[in-house]
């Protein structure tokens, strides 16, 4: 194992590995970008391994090849879902969620073709560290909320007057987000916006555990990873279904689930290990 892979295995330091460059650099030492340990993992596979999509970014744009990446194997993921230090919970599942699919952007522009057992291991880890927990979750062991569905969902006087001071990207704040429909918030905001929100600390670091604090982390996760799992919930769902409806029901029926559900159906079209 080469120092870059030390540096791009650290999840939570973003710009130490362009910081390594550099040092590296005034030292006129050359830095094995593509170099494999004894696992035959190279600094991109790390990078990815702890979802730090900056780390990625930097590896990509300083030459790593993406032409032979390899997806690392659900193990490997394991070490990069500690929290940051400080970190609240609720940041870390925003950091988590739109971090991953980040990383997913920077690797297909840069060529590589992300397949089902890929979408598969990254579905997983949302789902083990409970990324995608819905309102009707909570429900069943807290009992405050009146209504299992985001869209039904009324937040709270105060919760609205400090969510509407925080904006997302010009023009849009918190509040208007969380109450715009799925796809015209997938079409205003992105992965890289979630991600800086996360990274801001803005999501109300102090306050306690509340209703509407809960609904509204239920709901950015659900608008962040809808569109992935949308993606990859076509031909699972067939397959369940045995090919018994046609395509376009097919899409009709799956456009009104909620992204747990579009998560299940993929999950158990891989077969009971999932």
């Amino acid at each position: 194992m080469t120092p870059l892979h030390v540096v791009a295995a650290i999840f939570w330091a973003d710009e130490l590995a362009e910081l390594f460059f550099d040092v590296n650099a005034e030292l006129g030492q050359r830095v094995a970008i593509d170099a494999r340990d004894k696992s035959d993992r190279t600094p991109l596979q790390l990078a990815v391994a702890s979802w730090n999509p900056n780390a990625v970014r930097f590896l990509l744009d300083r030459g790593a090849d993406p032409s032979n990446f390899v997806f690392s194997t659900e193990s490997y993921f394991v070490m990069g879902w500690p929290r940051c230090p400080n970190e609240t919970h609720d940041h870390f599942k925003l950091r988590q969620t739109s971090g991953a699919l980040i990383i997913v952007q920077l690797l297909e522009q840069r060529g590589y073709e992300l397949d089902r057992g890929a979408a598969l291991t990254i579905m997983r880890h949302f789902a083990r560290y409970h990324m995608l927990k819905t309102l009707a979750d909570y429900n069943a062991t807290h009992e405050f909320f009146g209504t299992s569905d985001l869209d039904e969902y009324r937040y709270d006087d105060e919760f609205a007057s400090e969510a509407k001071k925080i904006t997302i990207v010009p023009g849009l704040s918190l509040y208007d987000l969380i109450q715009l429909p799925t796809e015209e918030a997938e079409n205003r905001v992105g992965y890289e916006d979630y991600f800086e929100f996360a990274r801001s600390g803005k999501l109300f670091q102090d306050r306690q555990i509340e209703v509407s604090h809960v609904a509204c982390v239920a709901r950015l996760c659900e608008l962040i990873t809808r569109r992935f799992f949308r993606r990859w919930s076509l031909d699972p769902f067939w397959e369940l279904i045995h090919k018994r409806l046609p395509l376009e029901i097919c899409e009709m029926i799956l456009d009104r689930l909620g992204v747990k559900d579009l998560c299940s159906i993929c999950l158990a079209a891989a077969g009971p290990n999932s």
